[in-house]
């Protein structure tokens, strides 16, 4: 069995070290940020005393941090989250650097639909971890694509269909609501005003300025009729 722990940002230096050194005694293979995620340098010291590889990256938003924590080697598995960093595209850049430095990348992403894009960036991505973050949903989405995804000896199947690979996206949209991309309405409903979303008991923002960001956002291809009250639109 293979055994990889997270500290979820726990523990100072002396104590990470303490417990990396516990999960050394038991063959642990990954240790997720020990420290504070944005404490660089508390991650580097117990990345530098332990011989179990450190990971760190899942909370990072920035390029720039990656980049410094991939160029100082402030962990040893870079491991940014689809989700939270932004997509394919983003952490594909991030692993592209951490290959260009030796470093592996495993990436960070919860549960759902989430492991269908894990298993194409594991699929494209040269210097992949071992072990990739998996928390269930073949059961309930495997079925949407041709050939269905199965768990084969420990291994996910790769999606073989275009784009993330569904069979038939058609079918999954059956009974769905179509939302009018203006008013955020079901489409067809009546409109009277602004959109609820922009109104100034909802957002805290002024009407006047609600209704010049929201103009500008739409006017390129729809105008509204707009009531008004003075010479303020009425919400």
């Amino acid at each position: 069995m293979v055994i990889l722990a997270d500290a979820n940002s726990s523990y100072d230096p002396p104590q990470a070290i303490e417990v990396g050194r516990r999960l050394e005694d038991i063959g642990c293979i990954h240790y997720e940020e020990p420290c504070p995620f944005d404490n660089f340098d508390a991650t580097k010291k117990v990345a530098d005393a332990l011989s179990i590889p450190v990971a760190l990256g899942e909370q990072e938003s920035s390029q720039w941090r990656f980049q410094w924590m991939i160029r100082n080697r402030v962990a040893d598995i870079v491991q940014p989250d689809l989700f939270y960093y932004g997509g394919l595209i983003r952490s594909r850049r991030v692993a592209r650097m951490a290959d260009l430095a030796g470093l592996p990348t495993t990436v960070h992403l919860s549960g759902g639909f989430g492991f269908v894009y894990t298993l194409h960036f594991a699929a494209c991505t040269p210097r992949i971890g071992p072990w990739q973050e998996y928390k269930k949903g073949v059961e309930t989405y495997g079925k949407w694509f041709d050939p269905p995804l199965r768990i084969v000896d420990g291994a996910l199947t790769v999606p073989k269909g275009r784009g993330v690979g569904i069979a038939d996206p058609v079918e999954l949209l059956k009974g769905a609501t179509v939302i009018d991309a203006c008013t955020g309405l079901p489409a067809g409903a009546a409109w009277s005003g602004l959109p609820r979303r922009f109104s100034s008991a909802h957002t805290g923002v002024p009407p006047d300025a609600q209704l010049s960001a929201t103009v500008r956002r739409v006017s390129c291809y729809k105008t509204w009729p707009l009531k008004t009250i003075g010479d303020t639109p009425a919400v």
